[in-house]
């Protein structure tokens, strides 16, 4: 089950990111939980937050490309935090974007909105295309940032005034900065001793 809050009391992204963030944030990278452990636990997923509009018989091959493509999503947050795409990663992007399918649709407002027009696993991965193409169009997308350490790549929307949030939450990975640090210091430590240690 995915978190009701964020860690660390962090802010969510709002409207629509928020679902792109659930999506990435599915898999949690330190703890290593997956929650989408199966085809099934999928579809319920996507279905549960409105990126499919009826349960869809998804198979493994549909599994390994979702979960591709929410990494392909993630190291574009990663991007938005100073890290660029690599190229392989890219090419792979390339490379989903040109087989999903979209429409073009106007509201009364004659605002034009892009949807996809493919069912099953391309309906939701079009969804998600289209909220992240929304919200560059709105500036709002490269406030989604992922954690810059490997050990973590949880993303979190930056709501800082200037943008500069590049440290997603103490809650996430900073267990594991604590332990780093205190393993650091225990071996000064055994360092500075051992001479002494060795003359008795």
């Amino acid at each position: 089950m995915e978190p009701m809050a964020e860690p660390g009391a962090k802010e969510p992204a709002p409207g629509d990111l928020r679902v792109v963030q659930l999506f990435v944030n599915s898999l949690d990278i330190e703890e290593g939980t997956e929650q989408w452990a199966t085809p099934a636990a999928l579809s319920a997923w996507l279905h549960r937050h409105g990126l499919i509009g009826s349960r869809f018989r998804l198979d493994e091959r549909d599994l390994e490309r979702a979960r591709a493509f929410r990494e392909l999503v993630r190291a574009m947050a990663l991007a938005n935090n100073g890290r660029p795409i690599s190229p392989v990663k890219l090419t792979e992007l390339k490379g989903e974007l040109a087989r999903l399918r979209f429409v073009v649709s106007v509201d009364a407002h004659g605002f034009l909105h892009l949807e996809s027009a493919a069912g099953g696993l391309d309906q939701a991965l079009g969804r998600i295309v289209a909220i992240v193409s929304e919200e560059m169009i709105l500036g709002r997308w490269n406030r989604m940032k992922a954690c810059a350490r490997d050990v973590c790549h949880w993303v979190f929307y930056d709501h800082s005034r200037n943008r500069t949030g590049t440290w997603c939450s103490m809650a996430i990975c900073g267990s594991r900065t604590k332990v780093s640090a205190y393993y650091r210091r225990h071996r000064r430590g055994r360092s500075v001793i051992q001479p002494s240690t060795q003359t008795r």
